[in-house]
């Protein structure tokens, strides 16, 4: 990536939310869809602490060990697969408990503007918009970094929350030229990737820092917004 310096002065702060497993739960849906569809060919699926530990932040490819390749592949992933069919006839996964609240407390805040960036289908992020308190809402189809770059080029400060180690290594790039980004990696129940590799993500890099429920965030982004 191109070296870059960020020199906005708009006083603004950017407030960048990623969706699955900070704002939505869709863990738990998804656990919900891969362990009934894994016992209707006859497996033993992995229990949920073991699935996070092995899905971290929405990589299925890491799954199809426990099943055998091929297997996974073949009748699990397959188009017409009980996996296919529970995940288009279960309703949509919830908000996660007080994330409106925070958000719609965040959105009060000055001089913060409220973004989305994040890889979910837009059936997912339209339940968002709908609250009509974003700036914009993103969907990206690989990598969020060039995104929060796009972003982050805007404002004085960027803050990104995510619930994975994927999303806090979205930031290095920008983070390593001097940007102004921070990750904020929210550890809770709900959360993607296992608690203690966000912990240790946040604890080798000095622009990371890491809380265990949403509604730190609010104080977390208040205490920032004075530095």
């Amino acid at each position: 990536m191109k070296k870059q310096t960020y020199t906005s002065t708009n006083g603004k702060t950017a407030k960048i939310f990623d969706l699955d497993g900070v704002l939505i739960d869709s863990l738990n849906r998804m656990y919900t869809v891969y362990s009934t569809a894994v016992k209707t060919i006859g497996h033993t699926p992995l229990g949920f602490e073991d699935f996070r530990t092995t899905y971290d932040g929405g990589n299925w490819k890491a799954l199809y060990p426990t099943l055998g390749n091929q297997e996974f592949q073949e009748k699990i992933l397959a188009p017409d697969s009980a996996f296919r069919k529970l995940d288009k006839e279960l309703p949509p996964a919830n908000f996660i408990p007080n994330a409106r609240k925070t958000l719609y407390t965040l959105s009060k805040l000055p001089d913060l503007d409220l973004y989305v960036v994040s890889n979910s289908p837009e059936s997912t992020l339209d339940r968002v918009r709908d609250l009509n308190i974003f700036t914009e809402v993103h969907r990206c189809e690989e990598t969020k970094t060039k995104t929060l770059e796009e972003i982050s080029s805007k404002y004085s400060t960027t803050i990104f929350t995510g619930d994975s180690v994927s999303d806090g290594e979205a930031c290095i790039d920008l983070a390593e030229q001097n940007s102004n980004i921070k990750f904020l990696a929210l550890g809770h129940r709900y959360c993607t990737s296992p608690r203690e590799k966000l912990k240790r993500f946040t604890q080798k890099h000095n622009w990371a820092h890491y809380i265990d429920n949403i509604g730190g965030i609010k104080e977390w982004t208040e205490e920032n917004l004075k530095s």
